[in-house]
């Protein structure tokens, strides 16, 4: 039974998201938030229903499918995926302040049990966070 209140991932997520938004002020976050990367939530498995339509087809499972883990117990997701591509989506909204994050996000691209996707995602990310915009490269004159 729910009590109603958000989940501490939740709150994190919230308050990490709010301030990635608010620029060189919530750039205080940019530790937390590396620190989030590498100690992950608890992993929770969503196992999926078996489908009962005959006329499935695999292809319509779409991009959900690129989340799906499988183990003895059958297909599902884990809330540790997405909460680690969400944690590298406000990293990301840092740009190059979040230079820090690189050795971390390179961990969770060089895991061997990171997902496929989340990897690629670490990947743009070095690459978007190693891109010095044009307002950047006047600030470093």
């Amino acid at each position: 039974m729910s009590s109603g209140k958000p989940s501490l991932e939740t709150v994190r997520f919230e308050a990490a998201s709010a301030l990635s938004k608010m620029g060189p002020a919530g750039e205080i976050a940019i530790p937390i938030l590396i620190e989030w990367l590498k100690a992950p939530i608890e992993s929770v498995k969503s196992y999926r229903k078996p489908r009962t339509n005959n006329n499935f087809s695999p292809e319509a499972e779409g991009y959900a499918a690129l989340l799906y883990r499988t183990d003895e117990q059958g297909t599902y997701t884990d809330a540790r995926d997405t909460y680690q591509v969400l944690v590298m989506g406000c990293i990301g909204n840092f740009g190059f302040a979040a230079q820090d994050a690189i050795p971390a996000i390179l961990e969770v691209q060089n895991n061997p049990d990171t997902l496929p996707i989340n990897a690629q995602c670490a990947e743009d990310l070095i690459k978007l966070i190693q891109t010095v915009d044009e307002k950047t490269q006047q600030e470093m004159k």
